[in-house]
């Protein structure tokens, strides 16, 4: 997969360290902005916090998801937006390393200590897989009683938003068993089209992309991250006036086009650069800001990771200048 032509090993850490690390005292972090949009817009103005691909492990190390150190940054994260005015959170997938019970356990003890609604949409990381498990992991049943408003999809007013909660983890089939692709089934796409125009402010949430990076050509990549049926979902969204998806799975902060509005692909909390995002819509529009939540040490040591394992995909978060996009410039 060749996502840009400079190695990894090429480039400076240091360029990148200022700006996604937390000071040595490990206070609260200040937000580096990554786009400013003109729509969708909310006389109410809501923040929304966006906790992705955590996969929170309780006894393993390494990796470039930084195993040993995926309790930490969860908690750090809950730590900082229970001091920011956030009228709620979205775990956007991929909460656990591999869907385990004892996983599970472990994060719902940690998610005590969030003092803020929250919700949650599954990854593929979180639901059984018939092809690669050893274990039994929860229904995904279990998962929407557990961490949703007791349905999947769903609608969940904040503030001046409806968050929409999708399911590209599992189909009704049980056609995703052995991959870690997504798909939204013929009923979600259904009910998305009928709830889609009853609604003022929707916010459309899943955990595969519907869109690819540039360059992204090979098809293997494609079907694991990207939905597989995304441009029919995009027309859906597009025609019902979606303008901004929220998704996860890449662990790469990006902010691409649709036909209309935008996607923004959440940072993991694991992996560099290990991050949360805050999601401001206001009169103005949205303002998505991202928070970091290592140190030095640990942005260094993701990036020794995340190059020993060659995930090209990070130099875009390494190197690409900020915000990525801003329609709301006037200079």
């Amino acid at each position: 997969m060749n996502l840009n032509p400079v190695s990894m090993a090429d480039i400076p850490l240091t360029s990148s360290i200022q700006r996604w690390s937390r000071n040595s005292k490990g206070d609260r972090s200040e937000p580096l902005s990554i786009a400013h949009l003109a729509r969708p817009q909310t006389e109410e103005p809501t923040t929304i916090a966006v906790i992705a691909d955590p996969h929170i492990t309780p006894s393993e190390r390494g990796t470039w998801k930084v195993y040993h150190q995926t309790v930490k940054r969860l908690e750090t994260a809950i730590e900082d937006i229970n001091q920011r005015d956030v009228e709620g959170v979205l775990l956007a997938g991929d909460l656990t390393k591999d869907g385990t019970e004892a996983e599970f356990k472990h994060i719902n003890e940690i998610l005590t200590q969030l003092q803020k609604p929250f919700v949650a949409i599954p990854g593929n990381h979180d639901v059984p897989k018939e092809a690669f498990d050893e274990h039994v992991t929860p229904s995904i049943e279990d998962f929407t009683r557990e961490y949703t408003i007791g349905r999947l999809p769903f609608v969940e007013q904040i503030g001046g938003i409806e968050l929409i909660g999708l399911n590209s983890a599992t189909t009704p089939d049980g056609s995703l068993a052995d991959t870690h692709g997504g798909l939204l089934s013929e009923g979600q796409l259904s009910w998305l089209h009928d709830v889609l125009p009853t609604l003022n402010c929707p916010i459309v949430a899943l955990h595969h992309k519907l869109t690819r990076w540039r360059g992204e050509s090979d098809i293997n990549t494609k079907s694991i991250y990207q939905v597989q049926n995304a441009s029919t979902v995009a027309k859906i969204c597009a025609e019902q006036g979606v303008e901004l998806v929220l998704t996860g799975h890449t662990h790469c902060p990006t902010v691409s086009r649709l036909s209309r509005g935008y996607e923004v692909v959440n940072p993991s909390t694991c992996s560099f650069p290990q991050a949360y995002t805050l999601v401001h819509i206001g009169p103005a529009g949205p303002d998505i800001e991202l928070v970091p939540l290592a140190d030095r040490d640990g942005i260094e040591e993701a990036w020794r990771f995340a190059v020993q394992d060659r995930r090209e995909q990070l130099i875009r978060a390494a190197t690409r200048s900020y915000p990525i996009v801003n329609e709301r410039d006037k200079s």
